[in-house]
């Protein structure tokens, strides 16, 4: 990066993200990312279904949507 090329708005910027990483990384580590199921929509079958089912009544804390 040419140095003439920093400008205030991309330093604020720099700031930002070098602040808010970490707290969202540790964010994540407190409350895992959900997961997401779903069938495709040209062959919907029950297998979706099942296994949302199945982590509802065996792993009723994990996040799943």
């Amino acid at each position: 990066m040419i140095l003439s090329s920093i400008t205030p708005k991309s330093l604020w910027t720099s700031l930002k993200t070098a602040l808010v990483y970490p707290v969202a990384m540790a964010a994540r580590l407190v409350r895992p990312a959900p997961w997401i199921v779903t069938e495709r929509p040209d062959q919907a079958r029950d297998n979706g279904y099942c296994f949302f089912r199945y982590l509802r009544e065996q792993h009723p804390k994990q996040p799943v949507l």
